[in-house]
C-alpha cells in the first residue's frame, strides 16, 4: 500500500510542479480552449482511388496541397485564406486546391558526384499508404520511390519512401532512404519550390520564412538537427541538406524533414511563435491515476508535430464480463508561462499492446470528470499479416488539438474505457489503418462495446467495392469475443448506358462525433461522371441489445443521368457479401405485406419491383444460412424512417427487389433499393434523400447472452422471423411531445435546449439516445426521469460521471450533451415517460 500512496505522491508532485509563478490555476472556463474544434484537415483521392492520374488533395483551414503520387511531382501548394467551415469544405469540389499557386518537389540522393532524383513512386495505389486519418491529422507514407541520376540510364538501388504528415496548421515531408549498396560521399537533399510572389525573405536562427507583399507565404524549418537549411528568396525556394559522411552503408536507413507553416498573412507574429512552439513546446507532465497509479513519459516529436503521452496497458488481462467496466484515467497539466496563448498537438499513445482496442473510446475531461467536448482522433491498428512493416502491428494514438490561454495552467483528464462507458456498450467510430493487411486506405471501424467491428466502412471502396463491409452482431455466441461477420451493404450503386460502373470520386470524410454514446461521421463526394453528388451520414449508439446502423443520405443530380442500373441502397453488396438468407419479408407499421423464398446466384432479379408502401417500411432477410457450419450467425433488416425524392422530375417512393448474386464466388441473394421500374433516367435537380437503419439482429434467443430482457424474450417468441425486424420498426418509432426546447429530430432524438426541455416519450427499444443543444456551457446539466410520482436524476455512472458524451458545435459556438436511456419495458409497453434536462441548479 505504502507504494501506492508513494507513487501518488511523485505524481502529484510532479503535476504541482509545472505551475508558474503568475499563472491562472486553471483556465478550462476561458473558450480559447475549444477554438482548435474549428480546425480541420481532409485528405482524399482527388478524381477517385481507380483514376489512373493517382492524384491526391490536403485541405486544412490553414493550407491545401495536390500531389501526383506515382509521378511523384508536388502539383500545387499555399496557404488558403477566408477558409470556409468543415462542413462546408466536405462538399467542395476540387477547385480551391487545384487553383493554389504551382509548387514543386525535389528529392535528391548524392552518392560519389552524382545527384539521384526522385521522379516516380508505388506504382500502385496500395503503395501510397494511410497510416493515421481523422479529424486532426492525417499522415501517409508513399513506398517505392525511385530515383534517376544525371548520367543517361544511371540509377539508385534503394527502399526509399516520403512521408507526408498533416496538421490543420502544419505540415512536414520527410526522405527516408536505405541504400541497396554503399554510398560514398552521399547526402539527401530535399527542396521545396513555392511560387515566385512569394519574395520576401524572413529569418531567425534555424527558422527562415518567405512571403508576399501582404504577409501570405511560409515558415520552415528541419526537424533534422544535423541538416543545413537556407531559404533562396530569388529561387522562392527552401532546402534542406543532410550530409551522410565519406561512408553511407548499405542497409543503414537515413532521413531528412522539412516542416512547413503556411502563413495567411493574417498573423504577423507567427514566426516567432513557430519558433517558440518547436524551441519551447509548452510544458506538460501526465500522471496514470487508474487503473493504478503511475507516471507516464511525455516528449515532443517535432516531425510529426505532436506531444506524445505514453499509455500504459496495466491489468488489462482477457476480456470478461468483469472488465468490461475498466477504466484508464490520466491527469495532465499543460503550462503556459507567455502572454499569448499556446497551441498543443497531443498525441496519445500505445505501441505494441493496445488494451481494447478493437472499441476503445477516448473523452477528455475537466477536473471534475466533466466531458470536455475536445474530440479525440481514434487512430489504431493490429493487423500483423505483413509484420515486416513499420506501422503494421497493434498500436494506438488519440490525436487533438487545444489551446492553453496566457498564462495559465491547464488541468485535464484523459479517460479511455473497455468494453464499457457507464455500464453499458460504449459507441465508437474509429480509423482502422490497414498496413499489415492490404489495400491501406481509408477504413473505418464502428463498434458496440470492445468485442470486435460491428460495422466498417470505405468510402473509396477500394478492397472490394462496397462502402459497407465487415458486419457483426452484438453479444452472441461465445461472451465477449469477436462475432462472425454478416456484411456488406452500399449506398448508390450506378451504372451508366453502357453499363459501366460509375465510383465515387473526390471522398472526403467529417467526423463530428467519435465516441463514447452516439457517433457521427459523414462521407461525401461525386460519381466518376461528375453526373451525381453523394453524401451519407453513419452512426451508431450506446446501448444493450443489438446493433443499428443510422444511415441518413442525400443524392443530388447535377445533369441529366442514363443509366442501365441505378440501385438507391443495398443490403448484401454486388462485390461483398458475407451471408445469405433463405426468407426475405417486406411491410411496414401495419404488419407483413410479403414474404418469399430467396434464389440465389444469377447476377440477375429475382423478383419484380415492389413499391414500399406505409409510413415506416420495413425490410427483413432471415433464416441466414452460416457459412461456416455450426458457427453463430445473425439475420439483418432495414427500416426506413424517412424518404423524400424527386426522380425523372417526379415524387417517388421507394421500390425494392431482390438480386440473386454471385459475390466472391459464392452464391447469394441482395435486397436492393430501387427507382420506380418505369425511371431509367434522372434529370438535373433530382434528388433522394433518406434515412434508413441497418439492423443486425441475433437469429436465436439461445445465441444472445446479453442483458436486455426484452430482446430476450422477443428472441424466444420470434426467432429467426421478420417478427423481430418489424418489432425494431415498431417499437422505436417514437412518439414525442416537446413542452420546453424545439425538436429536431425523433430517433436519435434531438432537442435544441438552450434552456432546458421538458419531454415526453411513447416507445423505444433498448437504449433511446437524447441529445441537447444550444448549451451555453459545456456542464451543470442534468437529465430526469419521472417514476412513481417523482422526479428522479438518471444516473448510469461507474466512475463517476461517465455515462453522456459532450460535444462542440463550431458554427454556434454552443455545446450538446447526449445520453442513451433505457426505454425497455415489459412486453415492450409504450406507457408514456417524461423526461426533462435542466440545469443541475433548478
Amino acid at each position: 500500500m505504502w507504494m501506492i500512496k508513494a507513487k501518488l505522491n511523485i505524481c502529484l508532485i510532479c503535476l504541482a510542479s509545472i505551475v508558474v509563478a503568475g499563472a491562472e490555476p486553471n483556465g478550462i472556463g476561458a473558450a480559447t480552449v475549444w477554438q482548435n474544434n474549428r480546425d480541420y484537415a481532409f485528405m482524399w483521392w482527388a478524381y477517385g482511388l481507380r483514376n489512373p492520374s493517382r492524384v491526391f488533395h490536403i485541405q486544412t483551414n490553414h493550407y491545401g496541397l495536390s500531389f501526383d503520387f506515382d509521378d511523384f511531382e508536388l502539383k500545387t501548394f499555399g496557404p488558403i485564406l477566408n477558409a470556409a467551415c468543415e462542413e462546408e469544405v466536405l462538399l467542395q469540389d476540387n477547385a480551391i486546391v487545384e487553383s493554389l499557386d504551382r509548387a514543386g518537389l525535389r528529392c535528391v540522393v548524392e552518392h560519389d558526384g552524382y545527384r539521384y532524383q526522385a521522379t516516380k513512386a508505388g506504382p500502385d495505389w496500395t503503395d501510397c499508404m494511410l497510416v493515421e486519418s481523422g479529424k486532426f491529422f492525417q499522415r501517409c507514407w508513399l513506398e517505392g520511390v525511385s530515383f534517376s541520376g544525371s548520367g543517361r540510364g544511371r540509377t539508385l538501388s534503394a527502399h526509399s519512401s516520403l512521408e507526408i504528415s498533416a496538421w490543420p496548421d502544419r505540415i512536414a515531408l520527410a526522405l527516408y532512404v536505405r541504400p541497396d549498396t554503399t554510398i560514398r560521399k552521399g547526402a539527401l537533399e530535399m527542396n521545396l519550390d513555392v511560387a515566385g510572389a512569394y519574395a520576401s525573405l524572413l529569418s531567425e536562427g534555424r527558422v527562415c520564412g518567405l512571403a508576399d507583399p501582404s504577409g501570405r507565404g511560409f515558415v520552415f524549418l528541419t526537424d533534422t538537427p544535423e541538416a543545413t537549411m537556407v531559404c533562396d528568396v530569388n529561387q522562392t525556394s527552401c532546402t534542406v541538406r543532410l550530409e551522410t559522411g565519406d561512408t553511407w552503408i548499405a542497409g543503414m536507413e537515413r532521413s531528412v524533414g522539412i516542416v512547413v507553416y503556411p502563413v495567411s498573412g493574417e498573423d504577423p507574429d507567427l514566426l516567432q511563435q513557430v519558433i517558440r512552439h518547436e524551441s519551447a513546446p509548452v510544458d506538460i507532465t501526465a500522471c496514470q491515476v487508474k487503473p493504478q497509479v503511475e507516471d507516464l513519459p511525455v516528449s515532443y516529436d517535432m516531425r510529426h508535430g505532436w506531444t506524445t503521452i505514453g499509455l500504459r496497458n496495466d491489468q488489462c488481462g482477457d476480456y470478461k464480463e468483469s472488465g468490461n467496466d475498466r477504466m484508464e484515467e490520466v491527469v495532465f497539466c499543460l503550462a503556459n508561462a507567455d502572454d499569448q496563448a499556446r497551441q498543443v498537438r497531443l498525441n496519445f499513445a500505445k505501441e505494441g499492446r493496445v488494451c481494447s482496442v478493437t472499441g476503445l473510446s477516448a473523452i477528455l475531461c475537466d477536473e471534475q470528470r466533466n466531458p470536455l467536448g475536445i474530440p479525440i482522433q481514434l487512430s489504431k491498428n493490429w493487423h500483423n499479416q505483413k509484420p515486416s512493416h513499420r506501422f503494421a502491428g497493434t498500436w494506438y494514438r488519440g490525436l487533438t488539438m487545444l489551446t492553453v490561454p496566457p498564462r495559465t495552467t491547464l488541468n485535464i483528464v484523459y479517460r479511455s474505457v473497455n468494453g464499457h462507458w457507464g455500464g453499458v456498450a460504449a459507441a465508437s467510430h474509429a480509423q482502422l489503418c490497414l498496413i499489415g493487411w492490404g489495400s491501406h486506405q481509408l477504413w473505418n471501424e464502428a463498434a458496440l462495446g470492445a468485442w470486435g467491428e460491428s460495422i466498417c466502412f470505405e468510402p473509396d471502396q477500394g478492397q472490394v467495392g462496397g462502402a459497407v463491409l465487415d458486419t457483426r452482431p452484438l453479444m452472441v455466441g461465445q461472451p465477449w469475443r469477436w462475432t462472425n461477420n454478416v456484411g456488406g451493404a452500399d449506398f448508390l450503386v450506378y451504372y451508366d448506358e453502357s453499363n459501366r460502373k460509375q465510383w465515387n470520386s473526390r471522398m472526403r470524410t467529417m467526423y463530428r462525433r467519435y465516441c463514447p454514446n452516439l457517433t457521427e461521421v459523414t462521407y461525401a463526394g461525386r460519381t466518376a461522371d461528375k453526373k451525381i453528388d453523394l453524401q451519407y451520414t453513419v452512426g451508431i449508439f450506446r446501448t444493450d441489445d443489438i446493433v443499428r446502423g443510422i444511415y441518413r443520405f442525400r443524392y443530388d443530380v447535377r445533369e441529366k443521368v442514363d443509366f442501365e442500373r441505378l440501385v438507391l441502397f443495398q443490403c448484401g453488396g454486388d462485390d461483398y457479401s458475407y451471408t445469405g438468407e433463405r426468407l426475405f419479408a417486406c411491410g411496414n407499421e401495419q404488419g407483413l405485406v410479403r414474404e418469399w423464398q430467396t434464389q440465389w446466384g444469377g447476377d440477375t432479379y429475382r423478383t419484380q419491383p415492389l413499391e414500399l408502401k406505409g409510413r415506416i417500411p420495413w425490410l427483413s432477410m432471415h433464416e441466414a444460412v452460416p457459412r461456416d457450419e455450426g458457427a453463430t450467425w445473425a439475420n439483418r433488416g432495414l427500416v426506413i424512417r424517412h424518404w423524400d425524392a424527386v426522380l425523372a422530375g417526379e415524387p417517388t417512393r421507394p421500390w425494392v427487389a431482390e438480386r440473386g448474386a454471385r459475390v466472391r464466388g459464392t452464391d447469394t441473394s441482395l435486397l436492393d433499393i430501387l427507382p420506380p421500374p418505369d425511371v431509367n433516367q434522372l434529370l438535373a435537380g433530382d434528388y433522394v434523400e433518406g434515412e434508413i437503419h441497418h439492423i443486425v439482429m441475433p437469429q436465436f434467443a439461445s445465441d444472445y447472452y446479453g442483458p436486455n430482457k426484452q430482446l430476450a424474450a422477443a428472441l424466444k417468441k420470434n426467432e429467426n422471423t421478420w417478427k423481430m425486424i418489424r418489432r425494431e420498426a415498431v417499437g422505436n418509432d417514437l412518439d414525442i411531445t416537446v413542452t420546453k426546447g424545439t425538436l429536431r429530430h425523433k430517433y436519435p432524438l434531438y432537442i435544441d435546449a438552450p434552456e432546458g426541455a421538458d419531454f415526453v416519450i411513447s416507445g423505444g427499444l433498448g437504449y433511446v439516445p437524447m441529445t441537447f443543444g444550444g448549451l451555453p456551457d459545456y456542464h451543470g446539466y442534468r437529465l430526469q426521469k419521472y417514476v412513481d410520482e417523482t422526479w428522479v436524476q438518471v444516473d448510469q455512472s461507474v466512475h463517476g460521471r461517465d455515462f453522456w458524451q459532450t460535444d462542440y458545435e463550431n458554427r454556434m459556438g454552443t455545446w450538446e450533451i447526449t445520453y442513451t436511456v433505457s426505454q425497455d419495458r415489459l412486453n415492450d409497453d409504450r406507457t408514456p415517460t417524461a423526461y426533462r434536462f435542466s440545469s443541475d441548479t433548478e
